[in-house]
Formats: structure tokens, sequence, C-alpha cells
């Protein structure tokens, strides 16, 4: 009798992390290599030969610079399309961007994101490359605040769009006919739509990230013994 009861404890323990595990990769961001895209386009034209490649480094002629990406202006849908900067006193403002679909990039992806405060906007400076999460946290009061009340909060998708430009350097293990062992290709000629990558023209992608934004504001709710 103890033998099955061990078994089953021993089950659900089992089944409770394999419930865990599923929880988390569901979870999780989609997450696209910029990086592997490239080996892959590569690897697909010169199968074998492939010796090395780069998207920021490697041999390159002036006119076929390093691959960059330009992040462009976060479009929201719905409520969050209408934000306005109205901040109580003593009230702390909670952004939270939940990418849903984003990239990694062997460079930086510097966003600006504008955020509603004390009836003006505010903007600040963040990587969106590999990002699974974007905080930022907004106090309109200096004096210590014990936050205690939701006052509102507001959930809506957002969507930005990230333009990537430049060559991918390589270079062959052996050549074959008049073709060089060490050469470059414009990024643009890598599109992958089921992937989520557009091109926009020869030497250009566009990916779009994706994903919910929320706004919470949490307020102290007494003053001087008094609810404000």
């Amino acid at each position: 009798m103890r033998w099955h009861c061990t078994r089953i404890m021993k089950l659900a323990i089992t089944l409770g992390i394999m419930s865990l595990m599923v929880i988390f990769i569901e979870g999780t961001s989609k997450m696209l290599n910029l990086t592997e895209v490239a080996g892959n386009f590569l690897a697909r034209r010169y199968g074998g030969r492939l010796k090395t490649y780069s998207l920021t480094q490697g041999y390159r002629l002036s006119n076929e610079p390093a691959v960059r990406g330009i992040v462009r202006k976060f479009m929201y849908e719905g409520a969050c399309e209408r934000r306005k900067g109205f901040n109580p006193r003593k009230c702390k403002h909670m952004h939270t961007w939940s990418v849903k679909k984003g990239i990694v990039t062997p460079f930086p992806l510097p966003a600006n994101i504008t955020v509603p405060y004390m009836n003006k906007t505010e903007t600040f400076l963040f990587n969106l490359s590999g990002a699974n999460t974007i905080p930022r946290d907004q106090r309109t009061s200096a004096e210590s605040a014990i936050y205690t009340t939701e006052k509102k909060a507001v959930t809506c998708h957002f969507n930005v769009e990230v333009d990537f430009y430049g060559y991918v350097t390589f270079e062959l293990f052996y050549a074959r006919g008049d073709e060089p062992l060490k050469d470059a290709i414009a990024i643009g000629f890598m599109e992958d739509r089921e992937k989520g990558l557009m091109k926009s023209y020869s030497e250009a992608l566009r990916f779009n990230v994706t994903g919910t934004y929320t706004r919470r504001r949490m307020c102290n709710n007494r003053k001087n013994g008094k609810k404000f």
C-alpha cells in the first residue's frame, strides 16, 4: 500500500512539473533570431561550402554597410491609442509592454518609447533586441507613499515596425566558377514571409514586433487621514 501511494505521489509530482514546463513554454515570447535567418539562407544557397558569415563584421566594400535596424513608432489599438496624461498626485504609474513576437539581433535596436506623464509626454530609450518585457514606472510625487489602491488599468495590443538595412558578409571554403571566396549580400534578399520578415526593397527587410501593453495606476488612498 505504501509503495502504491509512493508511486501515485511521484506520478503527481511528475505531471505537475510537466504542466509547469508547458505553461512556461507557452508563456514565453516567440523570438526570431536574425543571425540564424542569415545563416540558414546562406547555407541553403552554398551548402557545406559556407565557412563564416557576419551581419556586423567581415570583409565588405565601402558601399556595403553592416546590417543595422531602425525601430519605428509604437502603435496602439483601442483605448490605448487615446492615452491621456492625467496623473493624480501620490500615484504610481506602471507601464508594461509584454512582447509576444520579438526579434534578436547582434546589434542594439534602440527604441524611443513615449508614455503620458503629467498632461505631457515622457520619452525613454530601450533596446528592443531580445526584449521579452519592457517595464516603466512613474511617480507623480517625490514623497514616499504606500500604493494600496489600483485606480485604473488599461490593456491593449501594440505593434512596432523594425526596418533592417545593410549587407551580410560571408566567406566560402572554396569557390565555383568566377564567384569570389569573400562576398556580401543585401539583407533584403533574405525575406521569409512565414517568419514575418517582409522585403521592403532590395536592401531592406521589415519585421513587426507585437505584444500587449498594460498601463496601471496605483495610488495612496489616504492623505492626512483622509481619502483624496
